[in-house]
């Protein structure tokens, strides 16, 4: 289901577009990208294109693809009459795709902070009518050659390194990936610490803080916060009149005052919180009792206080909020209150993904294509040779696919040769001692000549060389018919796998030296196959070869 590929870059910065790819797909319409905002779309050898990507160029809804993908899931046919199905290539040819960059759907608030406007529909549409969504018009519509043998594209809207190039420069220069990369150790874009990061924060870090915070919760909230803040009565105030409570109140009731407020907080019996009571001596229980009353009036005094601030609207409360001088003590109890020390959910390394960012010097993959496998095996050799040259750790592991293939195929064709193999050899075998039959006939026969040629002077090995040297013509003559035939049933063998295959440069052909090869091992068989026969024949007895009729 792959979409977008990269096409491949030229053999220099001037050169968008690689001619290897040029040899194996033609241009039916428009032309080749020359500029990092143009695009080609890539059919195949039918014209075709998938519904994803119909999807992607915005002629397909998302509610038709799903429909369609359910629609096939299901085993049912798929409503035709409700489809198009087919585009002119002037039609496809101009269509225009906007690209939004990663880091780009983030906005900075005030705060420092940012916020991701892709995470929803309106803010989507803002940044696509924005001036940050870069404009991708698809320039020319390229198919596979007819006489393509392989093709390197699988995706169906290809982009030049140019488009590439600016995409890596742009993310590297982006305010929010600069801040990134400046400080590893806080999410740049909540503010916060990664987790496992020990990040000591001074009291102005969790003021601003505390101030971010503040800023993105709702008037309501921010109302409650000032009401909590403002309606806490002043200390020295406290004290005053809680002393003059304290001195104007009988022992008995301020006694009576904190059992309640006891009974209140623990839970526990009267008689129980009496009989502690009872055990205090005068000055530890003036003391409780004078911290029972100073309890009571701050909670009185912010009860007023909380009142009055109560008749001012939300709004009101809302902006009061940010002209309140916050203390240090309010400035730790919010950080606390609000669970402004969690950590970030997410990681450095999460961020830059992210983000998009990608440095140049550490790729994670390397593509290198070859036009053809001599330089293959010389990269091959290159990349051996450096690693016997380097440590361990520093070599560079690579899987020649190409290899394997070929090493399966060459085990499976070995497999065949061997058995063809089998049978040359057994039917060399047979038609060897099918010589040595014939020429051993050919003795029989000619026995009262071989008596003759022996009286008449002939040695043993002029007998033996006779049929030495008629087995050989045998031999040199079968090679010959046997070449002839083979190069006559060459040429409908081409035509027929021509016609099975569609691959031009797939024929079957005898060398030249693969012809002599097998001429001399004709001869060379019906050679040995005649030396006992010519044997045979030189050690007969002149006198009883001559009466032989």
């Amino acid at each position: 289901m792959q979409v977008w590929e990269e096409l491949l870059p030229g053999n220099s910065d001037d050169e968008l577009i690689n001619p290897l790819l040029k040899t194996q797909y033609s241009v039916v319409y428009g032309r080749w990208p020359e500029a990092a905002n143009e695009l080609v779309l890539v059919v195949d050898r039918n014209g075709e294109i998938s519904d994803i990507t119909l999807y992607a160029l915005g002629l397909r809804t998302s509610e038709e693809l799903m429909t369609s993908v359910i629609t096939a899931q299901t085993g049912m046919l798929i409503n035709k009459d409700d489809l198009q199905l087919t585009w002119t290539y002037e039609e496809l040819c101009g269509q225009t795709i906007k690209y939004i960059a990663p880091a780009d759907m983030y906005q900075q608030q005030p705060d420092g902070t940012w916020i991701d406007l892709g995470a929803t529909e309106a803010g989507l549409c803002m940044l696509y009518d924005s001036d940050q969504a870069m404009p991708l018009t698809i320039v020319g519509i390229i198919k596979p050659n007819e006489d393509a043998i392989a093709t390197m594209l699988g995706g169906s809207l290809g982009y030049t390194s140019a488009l590439s190039q600016y995409i890596l420069e742009h993310t590297a220069e982006h305010p929010l990936v600069a801040a990134q990369l400046d400080d590893p150790s806080v999410d740049a874009i909540t503010g916060l610490p990664f987790p496992g990061e020990d990040v000591e924060l001074t009291i102005e870090d969790k003021a601003r803080r505390v101030e971010a915070a503040l800023s993105r919760m709702t008037p309501e909230e921010r109302a409650d916060i000032y009401l909590s803040l403002a309606s806490e009565p002043d200390e020295q105030a406290v004290q005053e009149a809680a002393r003059a409570t304290f001195d104007a109140t009988p022992r008995d009731e301020l006694i009576d005052m904190m059992i309640a407020g006891f009974i209140e907080q623990t839970g526990a019996s009267e008689s129980m919180i009496r009989g502690y009571i009872a055990n205090m001596d005068d000055e530890t229980l003036d003391g409780y009792l004078y911290d029972a009353v100073v309890a009571l009036t701050r909670a009185q005094l912010g009860e007023q206080k909380r009142d009055e601030l109560s008749r001012m609207s939300t709004e009101e409360l809302s902006e009061a909020l940010d002209a309140y001088p916050l203390t240090d003590e309010d400035v730790e109890a919010l950080y606390e209150s609000l669970d402004l020390a969690a950590v970030s959910e997410s990681t450095y390394a999460d961020n830059l993904k992210k983000l998009a960012y990608t440095d140049p010097d550490s790729p994670s993959r390397i593509a290198i294509f070859t036009p053809t496998f001599a330089r293959k095996e010389a990269l091959d050799r290159l990349i051996d040779a450096y690693n016997d040259s380097v440590d361990e750790a520093d070599r560079i592991t690579y899987t020649d696919y190409v290899a394997l293939m070929m090493s399966s195929v060459s085990t499976i064709i070995n497999a065949i040769s061997y058995v063809l193999i089998a049978f040359v050899a057994i039917s060399l075998i047979v038609s060897s001692i099918m010589i040595g039959i014939i020429t051993y006939i050919s003795v029989l026969e000619r026995t009262k000549e071989i008596g003759i040629l022996r009286a008449i002077g002939a040695s043993k090995r002029d007998i033996r060389r006779v049929f030495n040297a008629e087995t050989l013509s045998v031999g040199f003559i079968a090679g010959l018919i046997g070449i002839g035939v083979t190069l006559l049933l060459t040429i409908p063998i081409n035509i027929i796998l021509h016609a099975l295959t569609g691959i031009a440069i797939l024929s079957a052909a005898l060398p030249v030296g693969g012809a002599v090869a097998l001429v001399c091992i004709s001869m060379l068989l019906t050679y040995i196959a005649g030396l006992i026969p010519s044997g045979l024949a030189a050690r007969k007895d002149p006198v009883i070869a001559l009466r032989t009729e």
